[in-house]
């Protein structure tokens, strides 16, 4: 017999073998319902597990945070970079543009003579660069309703233009050298943000890498923080000369060995890398300030808390009288400044800063060899609104308000807010509305407008503009402001 036809013999399906009755009995077998609490339990032990892997990661980060601030070279590591960093974030809204048009409009409200006449007009200033082209736009302008008087002055294709708000057609001054433009450019670029901003950074590694770190010394003390008595530890450093030595040796090694800080250090003192790097690595750099051991600046820095937080710092010189150290808790803190000159001639000065928190404002008072100068109640402090009132103790007592809101966009920052000033003789209020634009059109003139006059034309239309600016009322405020006496 063929195997494979015995497999093919067909068999009864199950169903067929099945009597009607326990078919139908079958069929009324209720179907078992899926438990909702089976997923839920799953999602539950998933969601504990997270909740306990991030208590865990939390518990891991504290230890390690509290054990690497443990360390005191950490700490003075951490201090300078923090330092160095909160600069940076100041200066990164103005780095990585190559031109920019910034404006000030102002606004005076006052009852006090002369200066209520100013109330009716709006005064803007006005200062625009573009690198990539060699261009600089500035001006001042006095603006009543539709009524424009102003002046604004052009650098652009090297050559110097004046548009006067008396005169129908941009003058065109002179034509000036390109070494000039240069020049100019040159001077403006000498503070390029962004050079700073790569430099900083280094030069704070190379400063904390100079620091030995079996010369800080730890201890346990107190600091009065709020009013409060908090512990916390001390780490203090000696910069005597061997450490001042080691410090400036290490930023000398860390230039040469960083090709952009050469450039940079190089192009900043307008000599070549060559000969910058040639300076520096004939330069000494051994320091003989004090002439011992014992002697030098003492750096004090504070930490507290369960990780140790930076709390404070404090500046002494072993050779000198004088103190600064700032200690800060929350919205507390107090800055003293003690042991400078004052008129010339040293005394045992002490100004001091005090802010203490008081609800949603911190009160902070401003005293000079305990003499109260200065009281403010800050009621926010931030990148985005500055809002305080103060009062200064003066021979004439002032006090006001300060409120300014910011504004930062992609391509733009805009200010607006207000400065009042009440005395006894009435008050003043300065209204401000500014903006920094970093993508605006910089001398945007029509160059059919612009007309080469003679000198006797030039000094006609100058004189033009000269009398509607004595017939302002700017100009009498400032003829007779004591300032320009």
């Amino acid at each position: 017999m063929n195997l494979n036809d015995e497999k093919q013999v067909t068999q009864p399906s199950v169903q067929e073998q099945i009597p009607v009755k326990e078919a139908n009995a079958q069929e009324q077998i209720p179907v078992k319902k899926p438990n909702p609490l089976e997923g839920f339990r799953g999602l539950l032990f998933g969601v504990c597990m997270l909740v306990f892997l991030m208590g865990a990661s939390t518990v891991a980060i504290h230890l390690y945070l509290k054990n690497y601030m443990s360390n005191s070279k950490n700490v003075y590591e951490v201090t300078i970079k923090n330092a160095v960093k909160s600069i940076q974030n100041m200066m990164e809204k103005y780095e990585g543009h190559s031109k920019m048009l910034g404006t000030l409009e102002l606004n005076l409200e006052s009852n006090i003579d002369p200066l209520q006449d100013l109330s009716d007009y709006s005064y803007i200033l006005e200062f625009g660069v573009d690198y990539d082209e060699k261009i600089i736009q500035e001006g001042i302008k006095q603006k009543q309703s539709s009524d424009l008087l102003g002046a604004t002055a052009y650098f652009k294709n090297n050559q110097l233009y004046l548009d006067l708000s008396t005169y129908d057609s941009i003058i065109l001054l002179e034509e000036m050298e390109e070494s000039d433009i240069e020049l100019i450019f040159e001077v403006l670029e000498s503070v390029n943000l962004k050079d700073f901003s790569y430099l900083m950074p280094q030069m704070g590694t190379w400063f904390s890498d100079g620091i030995q770190a079996d010369k800080i010394e730890k201890s346990k003390t107190n600091l009065i923080l709020g009013g409060k008595n908090v512990k916390v530890t001390e780490h203090r450093y000696l910069l005597n000369d061997e450490a001042l030595t080691e410090i400036i040796k290490s930023i000398r090694d860390g230039i040469l060995n960083d090709e952009k800080a050469i450039k940079l250090f190089a192009d900043s003192i307008y000599v070549s890398e060559s000969e910058f790097k040639k300076m520096l690595e004939e330069s000494n750099p051994e320091i003989n300030m004090f002439g011992n051991d014992t002697d030098g600046i003492v750096m004090k820095i504070y930490t507290s808390g369960s990780v140790n937080d930076v709390v404070g710092f404090q500046i002494t010189n072993t050779t000198a009288p004088g103190e600064i150290h700032y200690y800060v808790d929350g919205n507390n803190f107090e800055f003293v400044l003690t042991g400078f000159t004052m008129e010339d001639a040293y005394e045992e000065n002490t100004l001091k800063v005090v802010g203490t928190e008081q609800g949603k404002a911190t009160n902070v008072s401003v005293n000079l060899n305990n003499q109260e100068l200065a009281t403010f109640v800050v009621r926010e402090s931030s990148s985005e609104k500055t809002d305080f009132d103060y009062q200064l103790n003066l021979e004439t007592p002032l006090k006001g308000t300060v409120t300014i809101n910011t504004k930062e966009e992609k391509d733009k920052i805009t200010t607006t807010g207000s400065i009042s000033v009440e005395a006894e003789e009435g008050y003043i209020k300065l209204n401000i509305n500014g903006n920094i634009d970093w993508n605006a059109k910089i001398a945007d003139f029509d160059t059919k407008k612009v007309k080469e006059l003679s000198e006797e034309e030039l000094e006609k239309v100058l004189e033009e503009f000269l009398e509607k600016l004595v017939d302002s009322p700017l100009f009498p405020v400032v003829e007779e402001s004591p300032i320009l006496e």
